[in-house]
Parts: structure tokens; sequence; C-alpha cells
């Protein structure tokens, strides 16, 4: 994986040289956060009847559901050779254009052929496992805790 490589292609640390490592980690925060955000899983609004999605209970699970999946991943953006990739077309909202709504939730939206995704044909459960890993290390609000540390100083 392109993370492993990363962190074994880091310089030894020196006594003389405290920060030898810095650019290399920056770089590694970087790529964490922009892969992190291909397989970040959405969540559409939803209607009961005639309840629309404004209704505060509605928007309270849509919320919650965010939550308590911040260490997991959509596993529909994995591009595994030979299946066909996720139709966002198919996905359909409900009332989304109410101006007292939530509005529209923006869809993850990855190129085809995006190397971060591709997954050889026969290997999806290996490599679901391995994100599920990954992704459970590194929760969806890493990139914005990280940008507030940072920040702190």
């Amino acid at each position: 994986m392109k993370l492993q490589a990363m962190w074994r292609a880091l310089p030894e640390p020196q006594a003389d040289q405290p920060n030898v490592a810095r650019a290399g980690c920056e770089e590694m925060r970087a790529y964490i956060a922009n892969v992190r955000k291909k397989v970040e899983p959405r969540f559409i609004n939803i209607t009961a009847g005639a309840i629309s999605t404004a209704w505060q209970p509605l928007l309270i699970w849509k919320n919650s559901q965010y939550a308590t999946h911040r260490r997991k991943f959509d596993p529909r953006q994995l591009q595994v050779e030979g299946e066909p990739l996720f139709n966002q077309d198919s996905v359909v909202e409900p009332e989304w254009e109410n101006a007292f709504g939530p509005g529209k939730t923006i869809l993850v939206k990855n190129e085809a052929g995006d190397p971060d995704l591709v997954i050889p044909a026969g290997q999806r459960a290996r490599y679901e496992a391995a994100w599920g890993r990954f992704c459970s290390f590194f929760p969806d609000m890493f990139s914005v805790l990280s940008a507030n540390v940072r920040d702190v100083r």
C-alpha cells in the first residue's frame, strides 16, 4: 500500500536533525486526508410519509449516522476490475430542494480508474477488510482534527 511505502521511505531520526522526517510525515497526513475523503460514507435525506426531510428527528437520525459511521467506509466506492462502477445517478433523495430542509446530500464522486481505489478482480473481500482497518485507524474526521492540531501552535 502507498502509505506503507511512504512510512518506509521516512529518513532515520538524527539527533542533530529533529525535524528530518517532518516533510514526509506531512505528506503522509495529506495523503491520508485525501484518500479518506474518497470513501467517506454519505447518508441521503429521508422522509416518512407526509413528514418532510426537515423534521428534527430525521435530521438527528442523519447526523447520528455520520457520527456512528466515522470509522467506516463506503465499499461502493471501490473499483473492482470486472464489476460495474457505483452509479450515483441511481441515488434518489426526496425533497432535497425544500428551502427549509437540510439541503441535497453531496455524494462522493471519484474518477474511474483512480489508483487508490482500483482493486484486482476477485480481491474485493481482502481489500474491503484492509480498507476497514485503514478507516477505523483514520476516521473520516482525521483531516479536520489534523488541521486543527497543526494550527493550535
